[in-house]
């Protein structure tokens, strides 16, 4: 073999609210997880029936379909791992077929802290494999690096987050790719492996050796136009197990919001023909897909032909459900009933604020009262929506926040069909985002130690934690994402009993992340709407406890 691809380390994500979801048996509590404590008298038996299939969070990652599209297409012999510590037995396994390298794709590492922790970990089961490193987080971290020479104070403290800036401590990587595409120079390094055991001399790559990098001469990157595209019809039957596929319908993002610290190269921004989408949604419909997560920053980046788009799905006769980040003002006045048609079951929407003073501080270019109005018209036709907010961004403070809250709290519409979730965020610092430019960062006295903690003239870094902590405490009818919820099972419901069972799990967790939770509290909530009955088992014969609860 020539290489194994991991495509991401595992799960890790900056929300304050990930941390409490409601768990049970040592489970997340998804809608299978809950139904399997109830039918076995509570406890959690495993196999759970419905477990990493037909959800969200059981799709493989984009990236990782896509490097090995790509390489398997230059006549590479590559596996795939597409979540390292979840995985780490099948990449064992994986290591009899005397692979000459590991890739490791950093889309979605986010702290040179978790990228040594999995480099470290891969060199305990293979020791002298050559391990590539590259991808969002590489190229990310050689950017921070070039502006650290700058005369920004605030670049000094992401030593301990990024790489290439403190030499003496860094992850035991063989080779980087320093670039923002990358894919040519990985197939050059690999072809190197096959021929002579070694790389050399490729230019945009680092090595690290005796606690210090060399950096390889650099070279205009060769630009991949037109997006990720993946030769479906090549995958091997495995990677539609889940039934659950990403595509890309758009690439890259035309806003300049002043949180985000995405790269904004013109070259990598473009939506993708539709009757090119058309033919891939077609395929990994034939290939098994019942569900398509659209990993657009925004759908079609945000072109006001939403409703023209979904009417193609309709014409071709896609029959997958979808979902995708949409903005708000993409779908103003637009026939959610065509949206609906076209598949859609959930719309993702990164509001951040419902504050219109902290909405032109992050430069959103959008307005509280159009969130609503869509909001509002999506859940009525059925369609659930995930929602994304940020607390604490510069400017911050008790009053926006409350607006904030009320607003939530006023999307919550128990009377519509739709459902919705939110995903609390702290602010973090994000190097090379407009915000943490000199001047922006002197203005609001912005400051911190590293990128999760900070201070500004409103608000430090823990209180914005407490706040979208709040936040969770304060959602009555709705909850939080829980992305790996297998959608077949919560579709089987009727809307009201959906609602119910979101809410059920939300006051759940809040007594759990207060140390309330009772094991016959969960029976007697749930056993109603999961359960045609449970008087097949008493509550006294249930052993009390709440040691499988934790928030």
């Amino acid at each position: 073999m020539d290489a194994i691809i991991i495509a991401d380390a595992g799960s890790e994500s900056v929300s304050a609210t990930n941390q409490l979801k409601l768990t049970i048996g040592g489970q997340v509590a998804t809608i299978q997880a809950v139904k399997n404590f109830l039918h076995n008298h509570g406890r959690v038996v495993d196999p759970i029936i419905g477990d990493g299939v037909s959800s969200w969070g059981s799709s493989l990652k984009l990236n990782g379909l896509y490097l090995y599209s790509y390489l398997s297409g230059q006549g590479f012999d590559v596996q795939l791992v597409d979540s390292y510590f979840d995985e780490k037995e099948k990449f064992v396994e994986m290591l009899k077929q005397s692979p000459k390298a590991v890739v490791i794709s950093t889309t979605f590492i986010i702290s040179k802290k978790t990228l040594e922790y999995l480099v470290r970990d891969i060199r305990t089961v293979a020791p002298g494999i050559f391990i590539i490193a590259g991808g969002q987080f590489v190229y990310l971290s050689s950017r921070i690096r070039e502006r650290q020479k700058s005369d920004n104070p605030i670049m000094d403290i992401f030593g301990n987050d990024y790489l290439f800036l403190d030499e003496k401590n860094e992850p035991p990587v063989d080779l980087y790719i320093i670039s923002s595409g990358g894919e040519e120079i990985l197939s050059q390094a690999l072809t190197m492996l096959r021929k002579k055991g070694k790389v050399e001399g490729l230019p945009n790559t680092a090595t690290y050796q005796r606690k210090k990098y060399s950096i390889g001469s650099r070279a205009e990157d060769r630009v991949k136009v037109g997006g990720i595209t993946v030769d479906w019809r090549r995958m091997p039957e495995e990677f539609f197990h889940s039934g659950v596929v990403p595509l890309q319908a758009s690439y890259g993002c035309p806003y300049n919001c002043a949180f985000c610290n995405f790269m904004k190269d013109r070259r990598l921004m473009g939506v993708k023909p539709i009757e090119d989408l058309i033919e891939e949604l077609k395929i990994v419909q034939e290939r098994g897909a019942k569900y398509v997560w659209f990993a657009d920053d925004n759908f079609r980046l945000g072109r006001n032909d939403l409703e023209r788009v979904c009417q193609k799905f309709i014409d071709h006769r896609i029959n997958v459900k979808w979902k995708s980040f949409i903005r708000p003002g993409a779908m103003k006045g637009m026939d959610m009933g065509i949206l609906k048609a076209s598949g859609c079951v959930e719309v993702q929407f990164g509001l951040e604020s419902a504050d219109l003073s902290m909405l032109k501080r992050m430069n959103k270019k959008a307005n509280p009262d159009l969130y609503a109005q869509v909001i509002e018209g999506v859940m009525r036709a059925g369609i659930n929506c995930s929602c994304y907010f940020i607390f604490g961004f510069p400017g911050e403070t008790e009053k926006t926040v409350k607006r904030t809250l009320e607003f939530i709290k006023g999307l919550e519409h128990p009377e519509l069909d739709g459902c919705i979730y939110f995903s609390m965020f702290p602010f973090i610092i994000a190097p090379l985002s407009s915000i943490s430019e000199p001047r922006s960062a002197q203005k609001y006295g912005l400051k911190g130690k590293n990128m999760y903690q900070w201070e500004h003239h409103t608000m430090n870094s823990k209180e914005a934690a407490d706040l979208a902590t709040r936040a969770f405490f304060e959602l009555e009818t709705t909850g939080i994402i829980y992305n790996g919820d297998n959608l077949d099972l919560l579709f089987e419901l009727d809307p009201r009993k959906r609602k119910k069972f979101i809410a059920i799990r939300q006051d759940m967790a809040k007594l759990a992340a207060k140390g309330l939770l009772k094991e016959k509290d969960m029976v007697e909530a749930f056993g109603d709407i999961l359960l045609e009955s449970t008087t097949s088992y008493s509550h006294s014969s249930l052993p009390v406890s709440t040691d499988r609860f934790s928030g």
